[in-house]
């Protein structure tokens, strides 16, 4: 790609050690998407190597304490629950992992687990669990701090393009404040609510205006009316999504924004992996396409103003076999390129094919 990133090291550490950072852009290129994609930053992935191993081994370490030897939930710890769009029984089963039966709804075409944790066991995941330590230190590595940075500023910048005005602003989960701090450094007077209270701390620490909780539940009773409310990587932990987004509408003016980010099933690398790929994990409980993902959301009274996706992982997807690339295409798409060489980051996300689809929703 035209775009050359690079791995610099700086000393500027109090111990006088060598700490690799991520360096601006070159030659002054506007930041656009690929400026936080890994796949596309030589040496990045090798960077952020250890800290990705550590955090899926957590995961995968937290999901086992779930389940008995059988490889099924623990009594008391899951329930079955129906379709959370359309409340259908009748789904196909796509395969079992980690306990969990994912299928897709015969009636409205909704990827989802049919077995759900328990409220108390899936708020001590994000409360206390060794996943939870795992995911605070790897937001908190510099490396991915940057990343995180540039996405953030990414996200609310296009958000910026279709807000009529910029008042008050919610983040849904908001981790440690990376979203926060770029609306706030747009003009936003920016919200938060988070379940993690060391992530809540930190988030405090840095100034930012954020409660520990969880939404609706624990939202302040002062805190309503917003034009913008940020749900990334949270809608597909929702046991219900739909009355999830319904709770999210009543705290929005009339024309407020919803941002919207999930992991994108029909992702290339999520189809590639299939029930190996991380996100088919305890915790992520529905598996969103564009299609259903903008369906839940004009059901829930959003009308879409844009949508794309982001994360490339075309690195990733490059070690299979270039064959079965082109037959995962195809069948996600009815398309696929002629030749291995025309798979370009730039081709994953017109096919919509990307990570992570980011969409915004206007409230009507």
């Amino acid at each position: 790609m035209d775009n050359q990133y690079v791995i610099k090291t700086n000393d500027n550490s109090k111990m006088g050690q060598r700490r690799p950072i991520v360096s601006e852009i070159v030659g002054g290129i506007p930041m656009d998407k690929s400026s936080f994609d890994v796949a596309l930053i030589p040496g990045m992935r090798e960077a952020l190597q250890k800290s990705y191993v550590g955090f899926r081994k957590a995961h995968l370490t937290s999901d086992r304490t779930e389940l008995d030897e059988a490889g099924t939930f623990l009594p008391g710890v899951a329930f079955t629950r129906t379709c959370p769009f359309c409340a259908t029984g009748e789904a196909k089963l796509l395969f079992f992992t980690r306990g969990m039966h994912v299928v897709t709804c015969v009636s409205c075409n909704l990827t989802y687990s049919q077995e759900v944790l328990t409220k108390v066991a899936d708020r001590f995941r994000y409360e206390q669990s060794l996943f939870m330590l795992q995911y605070r230190e790897i937001k908190n590595n510099e490396i991915y701090s940057q990343l995180e940075e540039r996405k953030a500023d990414y996200i609310m910048a296009v958000a910026e393009k279709f807000s009529a005005k910029k008042t008050n602003m919610l983040d849904i989960g908001s981790s440690n404040g990376k979203i926060m701090s770029s609306a706030a450094h747009q003009g936003w007077v920016a919200h938060g609510i988070e379940a993690n209270a060391e992530l809540v701390t930190e988030s405090i620490k840095k100034g930012l205006n954020v409660t520990q909780g969880y939404f609706p539940d624990n939202m302040p009773v002062s805190w309503c009316d917003f034009d913008l409310i940020a749900m990334l990587d949270i809608l597909e932990h929702a046991e219900q999504p739909l009355a999830f987004l319904k709770d999210a509408s009543n705290h929005l003016k009339t024309g407020g924004l919803a941002v919207v980010q999930v992991p994108n099933f029909n992702s290339l690398i999520v189809r590639l992996e299939g029930a190996k790929n991380s996100n088919f994990c305890h915790g992520h409980w529905s598996h969103f396409k564009p299609d259903t993902l903008d369906r839940m959301m004009e059901k829930a009274g959003f009308e879409k103003l844009f949508s794309e996706t982001i994360i490339s992982e075309l690195d990733r997807i490059l070690r299979f076999d270039p064959n079965r690339i082109k037959t995962t295409i195809q069948d996600i798409t009815g398309n696929s390129p002629n030749s291995i060489k025309q798979l370009t980051a730039d081709y994953l996300h017109q096919n919509f094919l990307g990570y992570k689809l980011f969409s915004i929703y206007r409230k009507n």
